[in-house]
């Protein structure tokens, strides 16, 4: 049975492809808003950075993003592990890895890795 981050996966995917076969003319339509629950770390939201992008991609796409939870490293891991949350913020670290190795998210490349 395909996890639910392997569903989402395949739908953006299909959403792209019927995008993509559209004439350049029509206008595309947008996806009904949906509510994404975040598990934040702490520093992100202290320094005010997940605030503007939350801000920011609520207003390019009409989502609303909702908090979750925050807080350090274990207490967002934790919260993550319970479920209900569609996506985790935290620093590179050997819980992400478990969380993949355990089954809760899809592995994917990190996007970028220090020299």
């Amino acid at each position: 049975m395909a996890t639910r981050g392997e569903r989402r996966a395949a739908l953006a995917v299909a959403v792209l492809a019927a995008v993509g076969c559209r004439g350049a003319s029509e206008t595309p339509d947008r996806p009904a808003p949906t509510t994404i629950r975040v598990a934040v770390v702490g520093g992100m939201i202290e320094t005010g950075l997940w605030s503007a992008v939350a801000e920011r991609y609520e207003r390019l796409t009409g989502h609303k993003v909702e908090l979750a939870a925050s807080g350090p490293k274990p207490q967002v891991v934790a919260a993550f592990r319970r479920g209900g949350i569609d996506l985790i913020t935290v620093h590179a670290c050997d819980a992400m890895v478990n969380l993949v190795a355990d089954g809760h998210l899809a592995r994917r490349p990190p996007p970028a890795r220090r020299a």
